[in-house]
């Protein structure tokens, strides 16, 4: 699962969102590996594509709509600029259009979740606040830079088309209309509040993979295309060693702290599980089930 947020409103809820879902298993005992950009993005690299292939890799995403994170969209309408939140949202909908995403799960987050807020207030009518200020206050104008660079990489990264231009409010009232979880206003500190969230996500990651996918494809964060069109993970007689099997795999970058850790035979390897990841230093729940997902053909 994706979390996707504006950073300066909305990280708290983000943040607590993730720790309880990294504490969620599935059916089959499997751990539910979720993205958070704070934890994923590594330094040096290209945060925009990073997040982006990261979006592109999983099978439900979660955005975290709030009246705060639209604020900085109203500015578009006057001054075009690239908004990554705007580029997220617009990358959910062309991945589910292609197939390549499952399921988009907005939560829409009451005034009180704010980042600047120490108390929740009581607000009845912030649903039909919050579609109001999208009808009045955002630009029905297509940001054109954000295109330009959600294009650049859908092509040159996924081999897909262009995304079909929608305008600013046109993108949010698509996300407003799915079928997502209001996020009321109430207590900041309601540990339970925060439970009940991750088990409604917990609910649709396991619907979508009662619904075709492979469970190991609904919490991974693999690519949800039909299997015929998929490269599968390739057996180890196929390789000479150990470290060839790693850059196949795309998974070099450990070869080191696993081998050094007594991982240093495919038998071994197939062993693997998410628990003796996080274990042996892995510390990033992406590529913890990118190994995974590179030894299940291990086991075959």
């Amino acid at each position: 699962a994706f979390i996707s947020y504006r950073q300066v409103c909305n990280s708290k809820f983000a943040e607590r969102l993730y720790e309880r879902l990294e504490l969620i298993f599935l059916s089959g005992k499997q751990p539910l590996h979720v993205f958070l950009d704070r934890m994923g993005l590594e330094a040096g690299r290209r945060f925009d594509r990073d997040f982006c292939t990261a979006l592109s890799h999983s099978s439900v995403a979660l955005p975290l709509i709030s009246a705060q994170a639209l604020e900085k969209m109203k500015g578009l309408g006057q001054q075009d600029e690239v908004d990554y939140v705007l580029l997220e949202w617009i990358l959910m909908l062309a991945l589910v259009e292609s197939g390549r995403l499952a399921r988009i799960y907005p939560l829409v987050l009451g005034d009180g979740w704010a980042n600047d807020r120490e108390e929740a207030t009581k607000c009845e009518d912030w649903f039909k606040a919050l579609s109001q200020f999208v009808e009045n206050e955002l630009p029905d104008v297509v940001s054109c830079k954000t295109y330009n660079e959600l294009d650049d990489f859908l092509v040159k990264e996924l081999k897909l088309p262009k995304a079909k231009r929608h305008t600013v409010q046109q993108v949010v009232n698509t996300l407003l209309r799915s079928n997502g979880l209001d996020c009321i206003n109430t207590r900041r500190d309601n540990f339970d509040v925060f439970q009940s969230y991750a088990e409604s996500v917990r609910e649709v990651v396991e619907g979508v993979a009662a619904s075709g996918q492979s469970l190991q494809q609904a919490t991974s964060g693999v690519d949800v295309r039909p299997s015929s069109s998929r490269q599968q993970p390739t057996a180890a007689k196929d390789f000479p060693n150990l470290r060839a099997w790693f850059a196949q795999m795309e998974v070099s970058e450990y070869a080191d702290i696993l081998i050094d850790n007594g991982y240093d035979s495919f038998k071994v390897l197939a062993t693997l599980d998410d628990k003796i990841l996080r274990e042996v230093g892995v510390k990033k729940p992406g590529h913890r089930a990118k190994i995974l997902l590179a030894t299940a053909g291990l086991k075959t």
